[in-house]
């Protein structure tokens, strides 16, 4: 925050939220899950994006995550792993401080990706990031597929 984008609060303590991934057709999607939970305990603006656009329970879905209209701290990334890639390098772009990717399919690539960009990312390898506070609720975030 404030100039330091390798800050963990960033992604531990975020003032928003984009989930990448969410579905307007599937409301058991995992990212749709996420987003449902991340609204309901926090008070921070909560993010859906998706390629194809539409609404999420009456929210609009960003095509993009530079559509999102404000900077984004963290970002969950529940897209096939054919995407991974490309969304990575737009969370460098829009400057995110850090992804959680639960995406399943491929096998882990390591921080060759976030690296150099202040952008801390958790792979589909990892259990979960965690805090023990309740209102965080990264544990959602543990391995999908």
């Amino acid at each position: 925050m404030e100039g330091d984008s390798m800050n963990l609060d960033r992604l531990l303590k975020p003032a928003s939220v984009a989930v990448i991934g969410v579905s307007s057709q599937n409301n058991r999607h995992p990212a749709n899950v996420i987003y449902k939970k991340i609204g309901q305990r926090r008070s921070i603006p909560v993010y859906a994006v998706n390629p194809r656009g539409g609404t999420l329970q009456e929210d609009k879905i960003y095509e993009t995550l530079s559509a999102v209209p404000e900077p984004v701290d963290a970002v969950i990334v529940a897209a096939r792993a054919a995407f991974v890639q490309d969304l990575i390098e737009e969370c460098k772009r829009c400057k995110v401080g850090g992804a959680i990717v639960i995406s399943g399919g491929f096998a882990e690539v390591g921080s060759r990706q976030s690296s150099g960009a202040g952008l801390y990312c958790a792979g589909s390898d990892c259990s979960r990031f965690s805090d023990d506070r309740p209102q965080l609720p990264w544990q959602l975030c543990a391995r999908h597929h």
